[in-house]
Order: structure tokens, then sequence, then C-alpha cells
């Protein structure tokens, strides 16, 4: 019996710590706007969504000279 209520526990704790995320990622070019795009995830740990975060934030110039930009917030 203690088993399992120690069993529950930690299981309530691993949930506990995520949470729904809406994700924004804007795309940019030369400064100016051109895409935004919204995902929703129903469950990520406060590592997951640094994840995303960090993963889809760049920039760079292409071979044209012109400078790209992705920044995507979760809130």
């Amino acid at each position: 019996m203690l088993l399992l209520v120690i069993a529950g526990a930690g299981a309530f704790v691993f949930t506990s710590c995520e949470k729904a995320y809406t994700c924004t990622q804007k795309d940019s070019v030369n400064g100016t706007l051109v895409n935004t795009t919204i995902y929703s995830y129903d469950a990520l740990t406060a590592e997951e969504k640094t994840d995303q975060e960090n993963l889809n934030t760049f920039s760079y110039v292409d071979g044209n000279g012109d400078q790209l930009q992705r920044v995507t917030t979760c809130d």
C-alpha cells in the first residue's frame, strides 16, 4: 500500500512540471514581418519550452544580402 502512494506522488510531481504553451514564431526579411505562425502544445516542461524558443530563434544574411530573422516566444 505504501509503495502505491509513493509511486502516485511521484507521477503527480512529474506531470505537474508540464503545462500548456502557445508559441508564436515570427519571420522577418530586412526587418519587415512576412509571416507569423502559432503553435499550441498541451504539455511542455520548462526545458522543452526553452528548447522551442532557442532552436527556433535565429538570424542570418542570405546569398542576396537579405537579413532573415525568426523569433519564437512561448507563453
